[in-house]
C-alpha cells in the first residue's frame, strides 16, 4: 500500500523529466543585471504531454513569467539581479524537473583616485 501511494506522488515528477527537454541547461552571465529565457519542448519520440513548472529557491534569480506551462509555449523568463560582489555566484532554476545552472561573475571592483599626485 505505501508502496503505491509513493508511486503516485512520484508519477508524475518522472512523467516530467522524461516528457520534457529545456533548450539551455545553464547560463554564465556577467555582473549586471540580466534577463534569460529557457524553452521547454517536448522530448522527441515522447507521447506524454500536460504541463511542467518552474520555480528557484535563489534569491537572486527570479521568474517573472511562466511559472508553469505546457511544452512549445513561450518558456520560462527569468531575471538575475546584478553581482555587486567582486565574487563569482552560482544558482539555479528547477524547469520540468530538470536542473538549469546560471553562473554569474563577479563585480568588476576598479578605483581611481584624484589627483594622482601630491605634493606635501
Amino acid at each position: 500500500m505505501r508502496v503505491l501511494i509513493a508511486l503516485a506522488f512520484a508519477a508524475p515528477l518522472f512523467a516530467q523529466s522524461t516528457c520534457f527537454v529545456v533548450d539551455r541547461p545553464s547560463f554564465a552571465i556577467t555582473a549586471a543585471t540580466f534577463t534569460g529565457t529557457v524553452k521547454v519542448t517536448q522530448a522527441p519520440g515522447s507521447a506524454c504531454g500536460g504541463d511542467y513548472t518552474a520555480s528557484t529557491q535563489t534569491p537572486w534569480l527570479h521568474i517573472t513569467s511562466g511559472p508553469s506551462g505546457t511544452a512549445g509555449d513561450s518558456g520560462v523568463t527569468f531575471v538575475a539581479d546584478a553581482n555587486l560582489g567582486a565574487s563569482p555566484r552560482a544558482g539555479t532554476l528547477s524547469i520540468a524537473v530538470q536542473t538549469v545552472t546560471v553562473t554569474q561573475a563577479g563585480a568588476n571592483c576598479a578605483f581611481s583616485m584624484t589627483p594622482t599626485s601630491q605634493n606635501i
